[in-house]
């Protein structure tokens, strides 16, 4: 194996720290430089300029400096590093204006085409024309439209769930859409950029036809959805090349590259129930159907790592050289600038130091709010997530929404907070996810005009609302939803009502 081949081969097997090309000013004459130990082979220029190329290709996203100590030059490439312990990771696509030739990756083999489900996590940025999330359809490599419609001039056997352009084909407004039979069906609603998106789709064959449901925004609501029924004719025949293909379109390279950040990629080879998949939003391996049935899974996915994290090995493979770059958010708080739980002073209303919520609840009397001012600080450390609605804290006489006097809980793994004034009850739901096993700090306010969530201090949801706040003599429970039990919560609460 000559050199660049050893490099090469390091380079996809063992991370590499750093590797230094080093440029000698006598012809003919570079020296390798791998993690500080000078390697002995002498390289002809073209062999040294390949293994740059090779290493820049191979990493993604490197960091190249070019230096001129005196008379040799030094190219330092630093591979990307796989995220920190307590750093979330995504693939950051720039959309169709910045890739040159294509940046997808697809699976060769996929599952088969039905039944099939699909969960991932999206933030949508703004661009003109069409989006790729993914397709599972004919990609052969050749890249043109012809290819994709072998079937007689038309494309059988696939589908794909993204954004659709308003108006076609170049519009800067999108709605959600199904992708199907040469056929676009969308959402009445627009997307919304510049925000996370919690996706699934689930399709299946019910013996007479085959259905699609693309639920776009499951942190929301599950009735937010686009629904499609093909004939039962459809998808019955594999394409030449039947590909899983995330990122950007295979009949157009380059055209229709995603604009945003992906992540949270889970594959399973059932349709789930809606339940179901709530769960495994929420905690992926939840359910046994999920267990039984996952396909593929990398919730964390970077430019350097695509691979299957189920354990099932099912590894997608990059198409060409050009990658998205890496995407962290750092999953611990920000330091607190002050003391979340302040001792109870005049004027509190209720407070609760540490608690361990595994399995109890805490009974803390029938005391309401009155007038049009509410503050509930709390801290929480989620272990799990028992069900897709976990009580922080509630007051009500039931499970149904208008139950409610005022309730905070997680709900698909996001804050939602409920109050009933003048005689209704509304629900406001966050988009930020809280983390498991990492303590998360919170607020939910009423002033009289507005419901407010703040996460780590920042704002992350507002619900206009207007009224006093309505008085009952029913329970209030921190942990659990009075007066039954229902869902409880796992892991560690804090909390001062005031």
């Amino acid at each position: 194996m000559n050199y660049f081949m050893f490099m090469l081969a390091t380079m996809l097997s063992v991370p590499l720290a750093i590797a230094e090309v080093t440029f000698n000013p006598l012809p003919h004459d570079y020296l390798i430089i791998q993690d500080g130990i000078e390697q002995s082979e002498v390289l002809t220029q073209a062999e040294a300029e390949s293994i740059v190329i090779t290493l820049k290709n191979a990493c993604g996203t490197c960091d190249v400096k070019y230096i001129t100590p005196g008379n040799y030059q030094v190219a330092a490439f630093s591979v990307t590093p796989p995220p920190p312990t307590g750093e979330e990771a995504g693939l950051d696509f720039p959309g169709s204006a910045a890739v040159t030739s294509t940046m997808r990756f697809k699976f060769s083999a996929p599952l088969p085409i039905y039944p099939a489900t699909y969960i991932w996590k999206v933030y949508p940025r703004q661009q003109s024309g069409y989006y790729t999330t993914f397709f599972w359809g004919n990609d052969d490599g050749q890249g043109n439209l012809s290819t994709f419609l072998w079937k007689g001039g038309g494309a059988d056997s696939y589908y794909g769930f993204h954004p659709y352009p308003q108006p076609p084909p170049s519009g800067t407004a999108h709605k959600w859409e199904v992708s199907i039979q040469q056929n676009d069906f969308l959402s009445p609603e627009f997307v919304v950029y510049d925000r996370w998106y919690t996706q699934a789709a689930v399709v299946w064959d019910d013996g007479s036809n085959k259905q699609h449901i693309f639920y776009w925004d499951l942190d929301t609501s599950s009735d937010l959805n686009v629904r499609h029924t093909s004939p039962g004719s459809w998808g019955n025949i594999n394409p030449p090349s039947p590909s899983l293909t995330f990122g950007d379109a295979p009949w157009a390279p380059g055209n229709e590259v995603l604009n945003g950040i992906l992540r949270g990629v889970q594959i399973y080879s059932t349709a789930l129930s809606l339940a179901d998949i709530q769960a495994e939003a929420a905690m992926p391996l939840s359910t046994i159907v999920g267990q039984n049935n996952i396909w593929y899974m990398n919730t964390d996915p970077t430019p350097t790592d695509i691979s299957d994290k189920s354990g099932i090995g099912n590894h997608p493979e990059w198409v060409g050289s050009e990658r998205p770059i890496l995407w962290t958010g750092d999953v611990e708080p920000p330091p607190s600038t002050g003391d979340v739980e302040p001792p109870p002073s005049t004027g509190d209303i209720y407070s609760l130091s540490e608690t361990d919520f595994t399995g109890q609840h805490v009974v803390a009397g029938n005391w309401s709010v009155p007038g049009q001012s509410l503050t509930i600080d709390f801290e929480i450390t989620p272990r799990s997530y028992p069900s897709v609605d976990t009580r922080i804290i509630s007051k009500s006489i039931g499970q149904r929404e208008q139950d409610h006097y005022f309730m905070v809980s997680m709900y698909n793994g996001t804050l939602r907070f409920r109050l009933k004034s003048a005689g209704v009850t509304s629900t406001l739901i966050g988009s930020t996810q809280i983390p498991l096993n990492i303590k998360t700090i919170g607020r939910v306010t009423y002033d009289g005009a507005n419901m407010s969530i703040v996460v780590n201090g920042v704002l992350d949801a507002q619900l206009s609302k207007s009224g006093d706040m309505d008085s009952s003599s029913a329970e209030v429970w921190i942990g659990a939803n009075p007066p039954d039990g229902y869902s409880p919560f796992d892991g560690l609460i804090s909390i001062l009502v005031n």
